[in-house]
């Protein structure tokens, strides 16, 4: 029965391997460099956006520019400005983000309103399928799920947004995956599987800083910490193979291996391709798993702890275990939550 639930687990983490597929098929980002002439405007059309895409809207310009929003109605309508989706004015950089209601042809207008100078703008769309953003998220809502039936914690919101950047997984209240992120690292690992073990240390890591610090662990905001945190875990989940194969792929990239070094320090907070290495070995490491039970069993679910007793595996502490389930029947706590329910159905 153990091996039955943690692999129910693996699984809704694991659906983290979608994730790459929905990005890669249903994300699409094209640039384009515009030059405005002094009191005229310059539109650039997205055709056929369909009802329930997200488009967001990158501008960079050389001088103050109004930049305006549009579907094909409102376009029409040019010179006459009738309701724009999204208006504003801009002397450097402008970042948006609109919710498609309907499917149409859309604009983004560039009005240059200097008397003599023109503007060079650059404009860069990256629209997402609502569906992929939608299955997306209820992926993250499984991950979220699948830990709060294992472990005992304050449940926290993850969801996926636009960041403007390829930044990691993060947030002290909720986690906050950015689609940047989930691109830049499929763009690496180009394989659906090692992407998926990738995703679910990045959200194991960032989680843990999340979680160790409701448990008052006093290390919960070292980044080794988080990182074996999150390797210790993977392994009870039974999720050690992506994640090793994951990173042996990273840390054989040589001789790049010095670039991903530095957008991972710069960027990331995710292991350098020296700590990558180490992670590989404590994934083996029975004794490194088994010194975080400790830590683990104190918060897991009543439930899971009577599971690991009925199917051992090589990590647990069974002392460890039995004490702690003799504590619960005696003290009734801590509470068990498995069984109640909580704010994210599925």
């Amino acid at each position: 029965m153990q091996r039955t639930y943690l692999r129910f687990c693996a699984m809704q983490m694991g659906c983290l391997l979608c994730l790459a597929h929905i990005i890669e098929l249903q994300a699409a980002e094209a640039t384009f460099n515009v030059e405005v002439p002094s009191k005229q405007w310059k539109a650039v059309r997205l055709k056929n956006i369909p009802r329930g895409a997200t488009v967001k809207v990158s501008l960079k310009t050389s001088g103050t520019i109004i930049a305006m929003f549009m579907d094909s109605a409102s376009y029409r309508k040019l010179p006459k400005i009738v309701n724009p989706l999204f208006r504003g004015e801009l002397e450097k950089k402008l970042s948006f983000t609109i919710k498609i209601e309907k499917t149409d042809h859309y604009y983004m207008v560039l009005s240059n309103r200097s008397r003599s100078l023109s503007r060079q703008v650059e404009v860069t769309f990256n629209a997402t399928q609502g569906t992929a953003q939608d299955d997306t998220q209820q992926t993250l809502i499984k991950f979220e799920y699948a830990l709060y039936n294992y472990m005992i914690f304050k449940p926290f919101s993850i969801k996926m947004e636009f960041c403007n950047k390829a930044q990691p997984p993060h947030g002290s209240d909720a986690l906050v995956l950015c689609v940047e992120y989930v691109q830049k690292l499929h763009g690496l690992l180009r394989d659906k599987n090692k992407m998926g073990g990738m995703s679910m240390f990045a959200l194991l890591h960032n989680a843990g800083h999340i979680i160790l610090s409701q448990w008052q662990h006093p290390g919960f905001d070292d980044e080794r910490v988080a990182d074996e945190f999150a390797t210790a875990l993977i392994v009870m989940l039974g999720q050690k193979d992506r994640t090793k194969n994951a990173m042996k792929m990273l840390v054989s990239q040589a001789p790049d291996i010095q670039g991903i070094d530095t957008m991972i320090r710069a960027k990331w907070h995710m292991p350098t391709a020296y700590r990558m290495r180490e992670i590989i070995q404590l994934l083996d490491d029975v004794k490194f798993v088994k010194s975080w039970q400790a830590v683990f069993v104190p918060h897991m679910q009543t439930r899971q702890l009577s599971r690991l007793l009925e199917t051992p595996q090589p990590w647990i502490d069974i002392e460890l275990i039995k004490r702690e389930l003799a504590s619960r029947d005696s003290h009734d706590k801590p509470e068990d939550n498995s069984d109640k329910g909580t704010a994210h159905q599925i």
